[in-house]
């Protein structure tokens, strides 16, 4: 669908504290995804932008006009790709390592169209794991509007139709409970805490208000994959 993704590492206020088409609403979306036998595979339940007009150097006040609508990403990661360690204990993160996957980054279930979501600012996001509840959260926590990420990505480089930003994930993935990878182990009321990495059979579903739920399964990464990935 686009050409290009453009995300934000720390998207929402209650994230930040754990780490050191047409609207139809209720369709759902089914992938697999591919999991390595040694990476730490992780989700993130996330709103999408979806550019509909190019431009650069848009402003705040204009960035409404150069979007095509909305969608959800479960921006899928292998956090023991993502997080390195030097020697002398410094700890750095790789993003492209761990989310460059041919399988990362599924998207759907659908594209909402700008004129049908009356604020994007405002809609309730939710995950779940095996229909466990580990998510739940509004746009409204975001620490920077769609608005203002269009503006932020618009002054380094031309944003294009198709092109979709990727806006951060609230608090509760499983990287929170990694505490040897620097999770702090926050986790909000009413939610069931995450405990382990996804892992083959794990259902994941995200869940974004007015879009729909996009549904993924975690599978067995095939034996030549496996066999690569270990050396």
């Amino acid at each position: 669908m686009g050409r290009a993704c453009a995300i934000i590492g720390i998207g929402q206020t209650k994230h930040a504290a754990k780490r050191g088409d047409v609207s139809l609403p209720g369709l759902v979306r089914e992938a697999a995804l591919r999991a390595l036998e040694d990476a730490g595979l992780g989700w993130r339940d996330i709103d999408a932008v979806v550019i509909g007009k190019a431009g650069r150097h848009i402003a705040v006040k204009h960035a409404h006009e150069h979007v095509f609508g909305y969608t959800i990403c479960n921006d899928v990661t292998a956090r023991d790709r993502q997080v390195r360690r030097t020697p002398e204990g410094m700890t750095w993160y790789e993003l492209g390592s761990g989310k460059a996957f041919d399988t990362s980054a599924p998207l759907g279930p659908c594209i909402v169209t700008a004129d049908e979501i009356a604020d994007p600012q405002n809609l309730k996001v939710q995950s779940r794991i095996n229909n466990e509840l580990r998510q739940s959260s509004s746009t409204s926590n975001m620490i920077w509007s769609c608005a203002e990420l269009i503006h932020f990505f618009s002054r380094n480089f031309t944003l294009k139709p198709g092109m979709v930003i990727i806006t951060g994930t609230p608090a509760g993935t499983a990287w929170s409970a990694d505490k040897e990878l620097g999770g702090k182990g926050v986790t909000q009321p009413g939610l069931v805490p995450a405990k382990r990495y996804c892992l083959p059979g794990d259902v994941v579903e995200c869940e974004v208000e007015n879009i729909g739920v996009l549904r993924n399964a975690v599978a067995e990464a095939n034996e030549q994959t496996s066999r690569v990935a270990a050396e």
